[in-house]
């Protein structure tokens, strides 16, 4: 969306993009607040060729790669507002494939993330619309992530590679 009407620009290259036969490509992106996406197709510094787009989709994963830690929040509600809770009405998503794309460490977008499991059908009724907050590790370029400065456990592990320096 056009910044001006509270969206936001995002730019993610994909890695290792070959010139030989199909590529598929999986870009993840959180829309936070947004109901509406432009997405935009587009080749920078391409001298010649042929490029072809085909089956192009927007896919809704909001369990893909999600962070269940103590000092990240995460909410529930269902269409009326009524805060429903993790672990009584919905169980808490938990993503087994998180950061062990082929080996421990690598975060990607092409694993099947975990299913939103109903617990408490009293609380959530057909076609309730349920809205789910929380956060997800965003796999950027070579199938990294940032790390979370408010989370103890970073500086310990910056502490090791500094003193392996």
């Amino acid at each position: 969306m056009p910044k001006q009407n509270g969206g936001r620009s995002y730019f993610n290259s994909p890695n290792k993009l070959t010139t030989t036969g199909w590529e598929e490509v999986r870009i993840a992106f959180n829309s936070l607040n947004a109901t509406k996406v432009n997405l935009g197709l587009t080749v920078f510094g391409g001298k010649n060729g042929t490029i072809w787009w085909d089956d192009i989709s927007v896919i809704d994963t909001p369990s893909l790669n999600w962070l269940n830690r103590d000092d990240l929040p995460k909410s529930i509600k269902n269409t009326n507002r009524r805060k429903l809770t993790f672990g009584t009405d919905v169980r808490t998503p938990k993503d087994d494939k998180l950061g062990i794309s082929g080996h421990t460490g690598a975060f990607d977008t092409h694993h099947q993330p975990p299913s939103i499991r109903i617990t408490n059908t009293g609380n959530i009724k057909e076609g309730d619309i349920i809205e789910i907050n929380g956060y997800h590790a965003l796999p950027t370029a070579n199938d990294q992530v940032s790390a979370s400065w408010n989370h103890p456990e970073i500086y310990r592990r910056m502490r090791q590679v500094h003193q392996k320096l």
